[in-house]
């Protein structure tokens, strides 16, 4: 009798449980809703323009060029095969990744506690804090993916095995290293992490059920055993990927990317490590709202340190201890780089609060928790007010006036010319491809590769031959960001088959539009022009 009663109370309880997981699912979709007209940045115009080239059927790095390895555009291929409209497309992007890391963040909480109230007060702050506006986290840029992914090899790692046979316990760590393989593939600068977490499961004490306790010498090889599964696990995905990579014909120009210009790009590893963690770079203005979050985050790895210090706390703490490093190695303080903190703040302060009133007292337990409320409900509120604004309220609060400006004349370009006319930006503007719905006439569509870094001659030939096999109707010159040389072989190509037009000035003194000279556009806008016309033949000057 009383066995049954406590078998429907643990069932009721589970059904609590899995209804406010529900409920805080919800909560995220239909709050990401209010932004879903919000003008892309730079990075998720280039991820859509790329996945819907992808699925047309151009190759990824020997034509569609980025500095980024190929998971994220395989990603926004998979949702460009579904759907055509950006705005949804970046819906359900960010969407499906920040569900799962709130599933994964509320496991990994109850996990490391033991307490399912716990792990409900994570996924809450983890709800509240996943859309924070000035680190752009409403977006699915690649750490959306990131945190997804890294919460979840946690929790496979940190899975209590105590009754488990030595195999099962093997296979997590194999699932633990694909996880850790795929986030590579999104982004490699995860490799402290992945580096940091191979090392603690070597010397984890549960190896020791690999082997028979008489067989000290075999102790060693257990050890061996762990570090190679886990890193099998996580090479796995990455040779999958350069298989896929090799029979496109586009392993080489990948390699050259991800070794040579990455390199070049990012400079000193050693010095972004030492940068990443002088103040202005550790808490940036973006993240001041949040500073009481993680000077509590610092209180709650000190507090999961003091204690005895379990194989699982060594791999929250180092998560944490490395994450300004993982930021800063490219050498970019880019805002949404931080959102790499937010998974691990929603998680510490409720970890903390338990272990707190277990290890101490339940008056020092109940004071944090009674922080813990108090940053969750001032965070949904301040998150609730960001939502009174509209869309294009929440590009410029984040970017300023650029990518607005730059969706509106994206819009004006659609309505200039015709379905199967083609333009070319000269600048760091892939946002226009994408407000305009238009294909690029080139694999590389914005203007750095073409002036800096180590492949520029190769990068302008090619682009040079695309162009004139595609002869795009119109160019777009970025006057004020990236002017362009007269010197360089395409710009010279521009000024000899482009020319500007009174009726393509536009409001924005950034940009100037210019018609292929004797094209169908330059027809038209003859044909509509009273009286008559001179073309200005240098595309590059006013």
């Amino acid at each position: 009798m009383h066995r049954s009663l406590s078998i429907k109370a643990v069932a009721a309880i589970g059904r609590k449980r899995h209804l406010m997981l529900f409920l805080f699912a919800v909560l995220l979709a239909i709050t990401r809703l209010r932004t879903l007209t919000e003008p892309p940045e730079t990075d998720l115009a280039v991820y859509s323009v790329i996945g819907r080239e992808l699925v047309a059927g151009r190759k990824l790095y020997s034509d569609l060029w980025d500095i980024k390895p190929p998971a994220i555009y395989w990603l926004y291929a998979c949702a460009a095969a579904f759907t055509t409209s950006g705005p949804w497309m970046r819906y359900w992007l960010w969407i499906v990744p920040s569900v799962a890391t709130m599933v994964g963040v509320y496991r990994l909480a109850q996990i490391l506690t033991h307490s399912r109230t716990a792990g409900i007060w994570a996924a809450f702050a983890w709800t509240v804090l996943s859309q924070h506006l000035e680190l752009q986290a409403n977006q699915p840029n690649t750490e959306v993916f990131l945190n997804a992914v890294v919460v979840w090899a946690m929790v496979v790692l940190l899975l209590p095995q105590t009754h488990s046979s030595p195999s099962t316990f093997l296979h997590s760590r194999l699932t633990a290293g694909v996880l850790f393989g795929v986030g590579l593939l999104l982004k490699p600068v995860i490799a402290p992490w992945v580096g940091t977490s191979i090392l603690i499961e070597a010397t984890h004490p549960r190896n020791r059920f690999l082997v028979s306790p008489v067989a000290a010498n075999r102790l060693r090889w257990s050890w061996l055993q762990t570090i190679l599964v886990f890193s099998a696990g996580v090479a796995l995905p990455i040779a999958a990927a350069i298989t896929v990579l090799y029979f496109q014909n586009s392993l080489s120009e990948f390699l050259q990317i991800m070794f040579r210009w990455n390199r070049w790009y990012a400079q000193n590893p050693l010095q972004n490590i030492f940068e990443a963690y002088l103040p202005v770079n550790l808490l940036p203005v973006e993240m001041r709202d949040l500073i009481p979050w993680v000077l509590a985050a610092a209180v709650a790895c000190s507090v999961l340190m003091a204690k005895r210090r379990s194989h699982s706390i060594w791999h929250i703490v180092c998560i944490v201890a490395l994450l300004p490093s993982v930021i800063g190695l490219p050498g970019r303080w880019y805002p949404h780089y931080y959102q790499l903190w937010l998974p691990w703040l929603a998680i510490l302060l409720p970890v903390a609060g338990v272990r707190l009133r277990r290890s101490l007292s339940k008056e020092v337990g109940a004071v944090w928790v009674g922080a813990l409320i108090v940053l969750t409900i001032w965070r949904a509120c301040t998150f609730g007010a960001d939502l009174l604004h509209s869309p294009v309220e929440w590009s410029l609060r984040k970017y300023g006036p650029c990518f607005v400006n730059e969706e509106t004349l994206g819009k004006r370009i659609a309505r200039i010319l015709t379905p199967t006319e083609t333009f070319f930006v000269w600048g760091n503007t892939p946002t226009l491809y994408e407000a305009s719905s238009k294909r690029p006439p080139t694999g590389v569509f914005f203007v750095i590769p073409l002036l800096y870094g180590p492949t520029t001659q190769t990068l302008s030939q090619r682009t040079l031959h695309q162009l004139e096999r595609t002869h795009p109707e119109l160019l777009v010159i970025n006057m004020l960001d990236n002017p362009a040389p007269a010197s360089h072989p395409i710009v010279q190509w521009f000024n000899n088959n482009y020319a500007a037009h009174p009726l393509l000035e536009s409001s924005d003194p950034k940009f100037r539009l210019c018609c292929r000279k004797g094209g169908a556009l330059s027809t038209r806008l003859e044909q509509s022009l009273r009286p008559s016309f001179s073309l200005s033949t240098d595309v590059t000057r006013r």
